[in-house]
């Protein structure tokens, strides 16, 4: 039988604040006083149903303990997750028995963890498709209700210590947690390069993501279709991104059109130039910039008007 229940409650990792004492009785629940043998074992079962295995590391000072006098006396003992438990205790030929419900809760906030990493590649200055999400836990990974203030910088993957060269942008950073849980957004890298993401807050065990390889933003497929007033020049880029065309008499340029396709930002892109002149060629070339503020501008084309 179970001589002392435990506390109701508990904190991971802590002792409970009432240890269990549990006694050798016979059939009639007397206590087996000539008993100074058998070996009682104690293991955790999830109090929902008292048979499945708890997912934590229980731990005490000896654990299985041998009775005296009937008695079986453990300390030390503490539980690493945060479940609702029971104890039970085991000893061969007899009969189990359950410890009452232990309600286990986080310990103190000890460390970061990146519960949703960002992604594994993405375009300079477009936002990451998958943004990061940074958890504080506790020594033993529980997550904790913790409101710390999180920020996110980035470092080369190669050491993980080396700043980037890049810009990392994003909605807010630093970020204070909610319930323990830092939801970035908008976040992107200007730099092409392959970086992590490093996360960290005052007092706590900082955590690295997985690596981002950061591709340069590109121009490609650079058309045009003239008449005798008239250019459409079109081209297309590798990620969502604006349009604009330089244009004039030399390479100097001196003329440009307005920015169009700011929102959304397109990766197919057409913009027309008027009231050219006949049968001249103009110097062009091509620009975009993406929501992050990085820009491309192509290299130096000319066209003739008809």
């Amino acid at each position: 039988g179970v001589s002392t229940q435990l506390s109701s409650s508990a904190t991971a990792g802590t002792n409970f604040s009432t240890q269990p004492v549990f006694l050798i009785q016979d059939t009639f629940s007397n206590t087996v006083t000539g008993d100074s043998s058998t070996q009682v074992t104690l293991a955790v079962v999830l109090s929902s149903d008292g048979t499945t295995a708890g997912s934590g590391t229980l731990n005490a000072t000896t654990n299985p303990v041998t009775a005296s006098s009937g008695v079986a006396t453990f300390a030390g003992v503490n539980y690493t997750k945060i479940e609702d438990i029971k104890l039970k205790a085991t000893a061969t030929g007899l009969t189990q028995i359950l410890t009452n419900t232990i309600s286990v809760s986080a310990a103190a906030a000890s460390k970061l963890s990146f519960s949703t990493q960002p992604s594994s590649s993405a375009t300079a200055g477009t936002n990451f498709s998958t943004q990061p999400i940074i958890q504080i836990l506790d020594a033993y990974d529980n997550l904790t209700s913790g409101t710390n203030t999180v920020t996110l910088s980035a470092v080369l993957s190669s050491d993980g210590t080396t700043a980037g060269e890049g810009t990392l942008n994003a909605t807010t950073n630093p970020l204070s947690a909610s319930a323990g849980i830092a939801t970035f957004g908008g976040m992107n890298y200007t730099s092409a390069e392959s970086i992590k993401l490093k996360a960290t807050a005052t007092s706590l065990t900082p955590a690295l993501s997985t690596t981002i390889t950061v591709s340069a933003l590109t121009i490609s497929s650079v058309a045009t279709s003239l008449t005798s007033s008239n250019a459409t020049i079109t081209w297309t880029t590798n990620t969502n991104t604006s349009s604009k065309v330089d244009y004039g008499l030399t390479n100097s340029y001196g003329s440009s059109t307005t920015e169009t396709d700011t929102s959304p930002r397109v990766t197919s892109h057409s913009v027309t130039i008027s009231s050219l002149v006949a049968c001249t060629t103009y110097h062009y070339r091509v620009r975009s910039t993406t929501a992050g503020g990085n820009e491309t501008i192509d290299t130096d084309n000319t066209f003739s008007t008809t």
